[in-house]
């Protein structure tokens, strides 16, 4: 599983558009306009985005493809509001 960690405004969104496109990934983002614009920004053409409400509405349907979650916080906080806290391994 790969994971994009860091603080705000180092190109973590960029990195996993650029991800997504590369392994014909679904993209999951709570922004869909603009992570669409930033992908036609960067020459990332094609890329599947959809909205966390789409992809929770929809799972069962996720093209069989690959998905990357884009700041699976907020993600987990629209999807599962009573969830307060987790952990993850940084390897």
């Amino acid at each position: 599983m790969d994971k994009i960690i860091g603080t705000r405004g180092i190109g973590k969104t960029s990195k996993i558009i650029r991800a997504a496109y590369e392994n014909d990934a679904v993209l999951v983002v709570n922004n869909v306009k603009y992570v669409k614009a930033l992908a036609t920004l960067s020459g990332y053409e094609g890329v599947n985005i959809i909205s966390y409400f789409e992809y929770v509405n929809n799972f069962a349907n996720v093209f069989h493809r690959p998905v990357l979650i884009d700041e699976i916080d907020g993600f987990l906080q629209m999807v599962y509001p009573d969830v307060v806290g987790y952990s993850a391994s940084i390897e």
